[in-house]
């Protein structure tokens, strides 16, 4: 991850692969949002190039918006179904 930000995405889907299938869009939402703050923590020192942990930053917030409107449909759906 530290040497190759870029590709958070893929790495994300090897180390959490089927388990991730399983979650909800809540429960998704909410590990990305916790692995942000994770990473963003991390010394940008650490990173093979400095610029990477922005980068890596910009990627986990796009794909926590993601997350964040699929959780939000979902919601939507559960709701017109109570209704």
């Amino acid at each position: 991850l530290l040497q190759q930000p870029h590709v958070v995405d893929s790495l994300l889907a090897d180390i959490i692969g089927l388990n991730a299938l399983l979650l909800s869009h809540k429960e998704h939402a909410s590990f990305l949002q916790i692995f942000y703050q994770v990473c963003k923590a991390i010394p940008s020192s650490l990173f093979y190039e400095e610029y990477w942990q922005e980068e890596l930053l910009m990627a986990l917030r796009s794909m926590t918006d993601i997350a964040y409107k699929h959780e939000m449909a979902e919601q939507r759906r559960t709701i017109e179904k109570l209704s």
